[in-house]
This record gives structure tokens, sequence and C-alpha cells, in this order.
């Protein structure tokens, strides 16, 4: 069995925090404009202090580290409301091979997930070698092991590169076993 962490990169809690500080800040201002007139501001900033709370801890909530298990059973992949679990069954095993980069695969748009540099979770549709698929991405850095399955989507997901070599033999013996 192969299991392993992808940590968050750090660039993305930075991102985050500059875009959505500016919905707050926006929120706290248009309540202090509204209830400041009353003398009521103590309850206006509380009001945006209240909001920008909210949508960080959301957004913070969105971004759990990934994590990867990988057994002769199949894969399985999470993180924070995204998840994925396929048996050997549905891997197509000649077909799993390690991509240098994100650049090999051509995404078209995210249909539910999170994009952000250095940081793709949840489902795009992407080409391969000029064939559209539905993907499951789970992609924080390089290496990437794509996986296609029997019913023609694939899933992308990044791999420490000292277990990528492990991760791709794993997932190639994972037809033998099932039928055996």
């Amino acid at each position: 069995m192969l299991s392993y962490r992808l940590p968050v990169p750090p660039s993305c809690p930075v991102t985050l925090f500059v875009v959505i500080g500016a919905v707050p800040s926006i929120v706290t201002l248009v309540a202090l404009s509204i209830v400041g007139q009353r003398g009521q501001i103590p309850v206006a900033v509380l009001v945006g202090f209240v909001a920008f709370a909210a949508v960080v801890a959301l957004a913070f909530w969105g971004f759990g580290a990934g994590r990867v298990w990988i057994d002769r059973s199949g894969l399985r992949a999470s993180a924070a409301s995204y998840r994925i679990a396929v048996g050997s069954q549905e891997i197509v095993t000649a077909g799993a091979r390690r991509l240098s980069s994100l650049q090999e695969v051509q995404l078209h748009r995210r249909t539910n997930g999170i994009g952000l540099p250095g940081y793709r979770v949840g489902w795009y549709s992407v080409s391969v070698q000029g064939t559209r698929h539905a993907a499951f991405l789970l992609v924080t850095g390089t290496p990437i092991l794509l996986v296609p399955l029997t019913d023609g989507k694939l899933i992308l997901l990044s791999c420490p590169a000292e277990q990528a070599h492990a991760a791709v033999a794993l997932l190639s013996s994972t037809e033998r076993s099932a039928t055996a």
C-alpha cells in the first residue's frame, strides 16, 4: 500500500486572504455607512468581523491537505470536500503513467472544484492527446500521475517524486491482483 499527503502550497492561503479579504471589507464599509448614521458603529464593526471570519473559515476549510491511498484493491484520494474512490477493476492499468507537469494535459474548464496557482482540486474538463475527458484533479505540484478509468474519465494526482515510480508500478499491478 502506498499512502501520502499533499500539502497546500504556501501561495494559496496568501492568495485567498488577499482575494477574500476584499468582500468582508466591503461588507464592513456598507454596514458602517448604514448603521453609522445611527451611532451604532461597534455593531457595524462586529458584522464586518463576523463576515470576514466566516469567509476565511470556509475558504481554509476547503483547502485541507490532500491525501492519497493506492493499493492492489484500487485508489482513493481526498482533499477537503472532494473525494474519489475507484476499485482496481475500474482502472485501465496499461494507461497509468507519470506526467512531468500539468502542461501535458489541456485544461478546458473547472466543472466543480477549486483552482488557484499551484493548487487544483475537483472535477475538470481536460484533453489528453486531442481527446476530451472528465477528470478528477488533486494537483499541488509535480510529478503528476495520470490514471485512466474504464468509463473514459481520468484521475490526475500529484505524487512526491520519490514515490511516483512505485505508484505507477502499483497501479499497473492492480489488474493482475483483481483478476487473480
